[in-house]
């Protein structure tokens, strides 16, 4: 009986430690690294081509088009930590300007 309780416990309290493992935020590290190689992340989804929007005011995405997948993400706006390298990010500050444009 006392082997089955261990079992059980010692089961809880690994399962419990992955369930908290993957609410962990993920850091920068994911977004700036590829994959452990130490390289910065290919343009996958073709920011570099986006660049020169950094520094604009958000109105300006309304004249140009910006291919799919794609997500517009406002200051403080909750975001999902899915990776996704073919998709581009368009981050933008308190005042509506764009901050970052980047693949992931």
């Amino acid at each position: 009986m006392t082997v089955s309780l261990f079992r059980l416990a010692s089961g809880g309290v690994l399962g419990s430690a992955m369930l908290l493992a993957a609410c962990a935020p993920q850091s920068d590290y994911f977004n700036s690294v590829n994959k452990g190689t130490g390289q910065p992340p290919a343009d996958t989804c073709g920011a570099s081509g986006f660049a020169y929007l950094v520094g604009q005011p958000a109105s300006i995405l309304d004249a140009i088009v910006i291919p799919e997948p794609k997500r517009i993400i406002p200051a403080g706006a909750p975001v999902t930590a899915d990776y996704s390298p073919e998709r581009l990010n368009i981050w933008l500050d308190v005042s509506n300007t764009i901050t970052r444009v980047s693949c992931d």
